[in-house]
């Protein structure tokens, strides 16, 4: 099993809590002052990672949980690291 560098699961889940706060991918788009709103198409789908100084600002506008946000991450992170130490 080979896992990303970035957690996909929390792409799948700021999408969840997109669509429930009512805003589109090009409204988060926008916000961030990107071009298109394909990068967070990508994002969500699992196929890139967030940059880190856009998370405060996309958790904000998706109305997301900040602990389950964290716990996504330190979930991934965690089976990360097993994998590369062979634990």
């Amino acid at each position: 099993m080979s896992l990303s560098p970035f957690p996909p699961k929390l792409g799948q889940y700021l999408r969840e809590c997109r669509i429930a706060a009512g805003k589109t991918q090009n409204d988060i788009s926008e916000a961030l002052n990107f071009s298109t709103a394909q990068f967070i198409s990508n994002f969500e789908r699992g196929l890139c990672g967030l940059p880190y100084e856009h998370w405060e600002m996309v958790i904000k506008l998706c109305k997301a949980d900040k602990e389950k946000v964290r716990k996504i991450c330190m979930d991934h992170y965690s089976d990360l690291y097993d994998q590369v130490l062979g634990l």
